[in-house]
């Protein structure tokens, strides 16, 4: 079953996602965030929109991410990892 776009629920022809990954940490710990399903009109009419429109969501699911990657653990900003 193909998702809907979630903008104007046409078929979706594309997905978008955060992949977050730390950064001079071993072993490295990744996480991506959910898919964004959208159609190639929506897709492209996200490059005209405002960044505030833009930022937001992808701040959201960059946040959401982050969440889970660093849930129960110490700071990514020190060595310790799970």
């Amino acid at each position: 079953m193909k998702s809907c776009c979630c903008k104007c629920n046409k078929p979706a022809t594309f997905t978008l996602n955060v992949l977050l990954s730390s950064y001079g940490i071993r072993p490295r710990r990744q996480k991506t965030s959910q898919v964004v399903p959208l159609c190639s009109a929506c897709l492209r009419g996200l490059f005209d929109m405002p960044v505030p429109q833009i930022v937001h969501p992808l701040l959201q699911a960059v946040n959401r991410a982050y969440t889970a990657l660093t849930d129960g653990t110490k700071s990514l900003d020190t060595t310790e990892t799970k």
